[in-house]
């Protein structure tokens, strides 16, 4: 690439190569073809200096806006904004732009010649800032300027404003990325067409894992490295350390830090691979991951189908989940998916449980058949399982489970749904991101997880079946007492 190589004096390594083909590709000098991209790095493979070259070459060239009228391309406004979950962080790409343009990078030192190289940015072409007196920013000849923020506080800092590129540096490490994604990120892009930029070593199977897969689903795989889509404008780019041998990193170096690093996290650090927590307790990941299918993540009720409906309830501190599955055929699917972050007040959460037992215990008058029939269960182990099991007498059918018994019946509860997900017996839609999230993260020595999303299907698939580590037992069918659903609605 000549800006980097010869207007800043870097000699670009394989990685940054990778990946510039393709978050820098244009259409006719100006458009971006790629509108949403990750690059999954190991450590010491030069991830932030190739992000720093990469703003400040969009940045002078205002990459976006059209320049077949150069007083129009000149006055037009260019504002790029790139985060890093803490401000600290987001001042890293900040320092390498500064060392960059000032020609005292020590990836511009020439080992050869043992002086650094020479370069074409000239003094001047940028002054730095402060913005509304608070954060830093780089202001470029052309009026462009780059932005450095945080994504704290759920990206508060990207409020009001329009951007032209968003780059996102250690995204895996914000607990949050789904919702600054979605809630701030997205929205700034949406009138200029820009580009967002992932960068990140992996962290463990979490929302960055989640956007990735998802990148790598709208792709086709072009090498063991590269997955792309010009016609869904997205890309997913891996890089290991050994594409900074021979830039800056030897063979020897490489070699010593395999052999330092623990063997736990090694594959993570120095080759960007997502790692499944050691005490994951939904394994093996690759089976558990094929029961997320693109189906829809919300299904009306249909006529001769049977729905079990579970929640999750809490009226004190920690969320309320609550799922339902088809369990007319052999495979269970989810239709309906619903988490409150905060519980609900009591007599909401009352409306809301008896408003989706009928919903799903409606007759389609236009369509023959019977009524669905819904099962509606809860975990009454809790305070407010206790308070509703008191209230909802008059729904039929209705099942309390006591969830928070002994260890060896949670265990069991817990395995019958891995055994559900592995087999495919149970498929979830794709869509349901913090079911997803929950599930691939969680462990038995729950206490500080967030596990209602896990608790509620492990609720419906225990009633909904019996045995799904065996032989499945689907409550509705004639392999129980009767061909009558209210044979086994009935059973306490």
């Amino acid at each position: 690439m000549y800006f980097a190589e010869v207007i800043l004096g870097v000699k670009l390594n394989r990685a940054q190569k990778r990946w510039f083909k393709r978050a820098l590709r244009t259409r006719d000098g100006w458009a971006w073809v790629f509108k949403r991209g990750a690059h999954i790095s190991g450590n010491q493979v030069g991830k932030t200096l190739g992000l720093a070259i990469a703003v400040l070459w969009a940045a002078n060239y205002k990459i976006g806006i059209q320049n077949n009228d150069w007083d129009t391309w000149l006055y037009s406004a260019y504002n790029w904004f790139h985060l890093a979950p803490t401000y600290t962080q987001s001042l890293l790409l900040r320092n390498d732009m500064a060392n960059l343009m000032e020609g005292k990078h020590p990836a511009q030192f020439d080992r050869a010649t043992g002086e650094f190289r020479k370069i074409y940015w000239q003094p001047g072409l940028a002054i730095e800032k402060k913005i509304d007196a608070t954060y830093n920013a780089f202001e470029l000849w052309n009026g462009s300027r780059v932005h450095f923020r945080s994504s704290d506080n759920k990206a508060k800092s990207l409020q009001g404003v329009r951007a032209h590129g968003i780059s996102f540096d250690e995204a895996a490490f914000e607990d949050h990325l789904t919702v600054v994604m979605d809630q701030a990120v997205k929205l700034r892009l949406i009138s200029t067409g820009g580009p967002l930029f992932l960068v990140s070593t992996p962290n463990g199977i979490n929302d960055y894992y989640q956007v990735v897969q998802d990148m790598i689903s709208k792709s086709i795989k072009i090498n063991s490295r590269v997955w792309e889509s010009e016609e869904n404008q997205v890309y997913a780019v891996f890089s290991h350390v050994s594409d900074n041998v021979g830039y800056g990193y030897t063979q020897e170096d490489v070699d010593f830090l395999e052999a330092d690093l623990d063997p736990a996290t090694r594959e993570q650090q120095l080759r960007g691979a997502f790692l499944e927590p050691q005490d994951a307790f939904f394994v093996p990941l690759s089976n558990i991951m094929e029961a997320f299918v693109a189906i829809p993540s919300e299904v009306q009720p249909h006529n001769d189908h049977n729905y079990i409906i579970f929640w999750d309830v809490s009226v004190a501190s920690d969320p309320t989940v609550a799922v339902v599955l088809d369990v007319t055929r052999d495979i269970f699917r989810g239709v309906y998916y619903r988490r409150w972050e905060k519980p609900l007040p009591f007599r909401e959460l009352l409306s809301e449980m008896k408003r989706l037992h009928y919903y799903y215990s409606t007759p389609n008058r236009g369509v023959p058949g019977r009524a669905p029939t819904a099962l509606t269960g809860f975990d009454a182990s809790s305070m407010g399982g206790v308070a509703v099991r008191q209230e909802l007498g008059e729904l039929h059918p209705i099942r309390a489970l006591n969830m928070s018994g002994s260890k060896r019946v949670k265990q069991e509860m817990l395995i019958n749904l891995r055994k559900a997900l592995s087999t495919k017996k149970l498929l979830i839609p794709q869509d349901w991101t913090q079911a997803t999230r929950e599930i691939l993260s969680y462990r038995e020595d729950d206490s500080k997880l967030k596990q209602d999303s896990v608790m509620a299907l492990v609720g419906a698939v225990k009633i909904a079946g019996t045995g799904v580590s065996g032989l499945t037992r689907v409550p509705f069918t004639s392999g129980n007492v009767t061909r009558r659903p209210s044979a086994f609605f009935g059973r306490r």
